[in-house]
């Protein structure tokens, strides 16, 4: 499955809110749509990270960036993987 940005609310990122890359792990019925995410990059890369403790992609993006605007949802995801990515 593809890897996807997330935004992690928990203690385990010692920033709390911070973006970074996770592939989603879902448990139990494939159509669960809380499933649970490995981060690939940060401090808790490899750790099985709850979904309680993730925010949704979309929705957070939109929050923080005041608008509902799929394009800028688009561009911030890019520009976000694109720094975690190193480029």
């Amino acid at each position: 499955m593809d890897a996807q940005v997330v935004v992690l609310s928990n203690d385990l990122y010692h920033q709390a809110g911070s973006y970074v890359i996770c592939a989603p792990v879902f448990r139990g019925d494939p159509g669960d749509h809380h499933p649970a995410v490995v981060p690939l990059t940060g401090p808790v890369a490899g750790h099985l990270i709850p979904a309680f403790v993730v925010g949704i992609p979309q929705s957070a993006l939109r929050d923080r960036l005041g608008t509902a605007d799929p394009d800028a949802v688009a561009r911030a995801v890019n520009v976000i993987t694109a720094a975690l990515a190193g480029g």
